[in-house]
């Protein structure tokens, strides 16, 4: 069963992680107390971003969700975490992850409880979200147009309305909260990152009023 540290992931390596694997011509392998070098094909999980609070919450997420610990690396302005492991690679392709134009929500995640929906939202808009205070609206650009309406339809089981338009000059689309929803989305969900979290603690200032939440 999926929890939210494993959502959390998942949702990280739809947004700014990746799947890969690569052929290592020479790896050591040790079978009976022999020694052997073999070709092996190694298959990698990474994350990558510049805020160390989403990078240090993916490394205990893995250490907590598969016990196995991540190695960090400095990337220019950016910090990576990655991992080695064909079981969580192999786990997190079963719960939908793959490239930009791939990666889905699983029905494991889908219909998951409440927690583990909020916590994937979070970490994926934590990633992708863009936020305009002034217009009070939330934004994600993909080239992934069945993730987006998987994350809308995630949106929806929270009670929180968005919409999607495109397809823009450059093959994208958006996915958009506005207006009452985006209070939703604050109180329900909120952020992570510094950056979001400020921007979103700008338009909940600007609101006179919290509206109800739906039931």
């Amino acid at each position: 069963m999926v929890g939210v540290e494993e959502a959390r992931i998942h949702a990280h390596v739809c947004g700014d992680g990746y799947l890969t694997t690569y052929l290592e011509k020479h790896a050591l392998q040790i079978v009976r107390g022999r020694r052997y070098y073999r070709p092996r094909t190694r298959y990698v999980v990474g994350y990558s971003n510049s805020e160390v609070k989403l990078i240090k919450e993916f490394v205990r997420d893995a250490r907590l969700a598969y016990g196995i610990k991540c190695r960090v690396l400095t990337r220019g302005r950016h910090l990576e975490a990655r991992l080695r492991s064909k079981r969580v690679f192999m786990r997190l392709k079963e719960l939908g992850a793959g490239a930009s134009r791939e990666w889905l929500i699983g029905d494991e995640i889908i219909n998951a409880d409440e927690d583990v929906r909020r916590e994937w939202l979070r970490a994926f808009f934590d990633d992708e979200a863009r936020i305009a205070p002034a217009e009070r609206r939330i934004r994600v650009k993909s080239v992934n147009l069945r993730g987006l309406r998987l994350v809308s339809h995630l949106l929806m089981s929270l009670g929180i309305k968005s919409h999607i338009t495109g397809p823009n000059q450059d093959g994208t689309w958006y996915l958009v909260i506005a207006r009452r929803d985006v209070i939703y989305y604050i109180r329900q969900i909120g952020f992570l990152h510094p950056a979001k979290l400020r921007a979103a603690a700008i338009i909940l200032k600007s609101t006179p009023r919290l509206p109800p939440r739906r039931s």
